[in-house]
């Protein structure tokens, strides 16, 4: 599923996310950060050829609903997105579609999605 990448890192701080991108890692899951840094990280991380999930649940500033996922999909577009809320789950499995679909997971489990 992750090119037999079997641990995937979470990044809490900048300085981790420094580290993970200069590791071998190609997948990791961006946790705890705040609204206003979620585009320059994914790019960042896009442009260092990393595919970074981002829990949604953990970013703050950002309301998990409907319009937030949406955000998120739209707006942001992580490699994924992952929640423990269905409605955030159903939300983003809507709106994935075109070239680069957004992977959504729920409870870390992959949900009807292929790499």
């Amino acid at each position: 599923m992750f090119n037999n990448q079997k641990i995937l890192p979470a990044v809490r701080t900048m300085k981790e996310f420094d580290r993970m991108l200069k590791t071998s890692f190609e997948y990791g899951v961006i946790l705890n950060v705040h609204i206003n840094m979620l585009a320059s990280l994914v790019d960042y991380a896009n442009r260092s050829g990393k595919k970074m999930f981002l829990h949604a649940d953990l970013v703050s500033g950002l309301k998990t609903d409907e319009a937030g996922t949406e955000f998120l999909c739209q707006t942001i577009k992580p490699y994924g997105i992952i929640s423990t809320k269905g409605s955030v789950v159903t939300t983003a499995k809507q709106k994935r579609g075109g070239r680069n679909p957004t992977r959504v997971h729920s409870r870390l489990k992959c949900l009807g999605t292929k790499h």
